[in-house]
């Protein structure tokens, strides 16, 4: 199981269409966690819209929750990027510094990415990390966290 806590994004000028590039910081629950039901209850309580509110609109990002009405951010960059995330779920590539990936994969990933912010072509990035995934045995390499 994982929650989001805040979305850090960016988005770049592009045609046809616009791509929102975002990092979301999140808690998991590995498998095996010794107290799987008190771990879920924290984990509701960090992507609670009670916690999520007031502190992502103080440290400068949006919700990872699009369920929150993006006027309890403070300023109109971030509203608009939340009502785009809301909006717009098929434009949104999601990223991670690498966490969870096999050490080996990980300046992979970044070529990849850097590549994508070149030339921002959705498909072929989606499908070059699709076959990082497969070709460093990402599923097997980290079978230690519980996927959502």
């Amino acid at each position: 199981m994982a929650t989001g806590r805040g979305l850090r994004a960016t988005t770049f000028p592009q045609k046809p269409e616009r791509i929102l590039l975002f990092h979301s910081d999140t808690y998991g629950m590995t498998t095996n966690a010794p107290n799987p039901e008190a771990t879920t209850e924290w984990l509701k309580v960090l992507a609670s819209p009670e916690l999520q509110i007031p502190t992502d609109a103080i440290q400068g990002s949006l919700f990872a929750r699009t369920d929150i009405d993006e006027a309890e951010l403070p300023d109109p960059i971030r509203q608009e990027l939340q009502g785009f995330i809301r909006e717009n779920p098929g434009k949104l590539i999601p990223d991670q510094f690498g966490s969870i990936l096999p050490l080996s994969a990980q300046p992979v990933y970044w070529d990849i990415i850097a590549d994508f912010l070149v030339k921002p072509d959705a498909n072929e990035a989606i499908q070059d990390i699709a076959n990082m995934m497969a070709t460093y045995s990402v599923k097997e390499a980290s079978a230690w966290y519980q996927w959502p």
